[in-house]
């Protein structure tokens, strides 16, 4: 089943054009060979913006996506039994501009997130954990969310 929440960008920003941040959405049937969309806009003030797919009941984490709007980076990790892993921050560009908009699809496979941005390939994610476990998706910080199709 699949869940889609939108509200059309709007040039200029207006009352009720967003959806909520924090947002938090319950995954069914885990994340095995899904596509996620999320549009967003990085306000000219942002700092960070945070998205994680994680298991409610452990708050274990498959991955976990940190944009450093300041320091133009992109960090990615997994937080399993109480640890964070190794630290994935390599990327070769930012789609994350502050005053522009920016289009994710992140596509879950038996092997691993391949994310694309803008339409353009942003970078691959092995799984460290089962993503048939998530069951989660939490996007928090200085984004402001237009749409989220899970």
């Amino acid at each position: 089943m699949s869940f889609y929440y939108c509200y059309k960008p709007a040039m200029e920003a207006q009352p009720g054009c967003k959806l909520p941040v924090p947002f938090k959405k319950k995954i069914c049937g885990g994340l095995m060979c899904r596509t996620i969309n999320i549009r967003g806009f990085i306000p000219c003030s942002a700092y960070s913006f945070a998205i994680s797919f994680s298991v409610e009941n452990t708050r274990d984490i498959a991955l976990h996506i940190k944009s450093y709007i300041n320091r133009c980076a992109v960090v990615r990790n997994t937080f399993q039994n109480c640890c964070w892993g190794c630290e994935e921050s390599c990327i070769s560009y930012n789609p994350f501009v502050p005053g522009q908009y920016f289009d994710l699809s992140i596509q879950v496979s038996n092997c691993n997130f391949t994310v694309f941005a803008n339409g353009r390939h942003f970078f691959d994610y092995n799984h460290r954990m089962s993503p048939c476990l998530v069951d989660t998706l939490e996007i928090c910080g200085d984004v402001d969310l237009s749409c989220v199709q899970v």
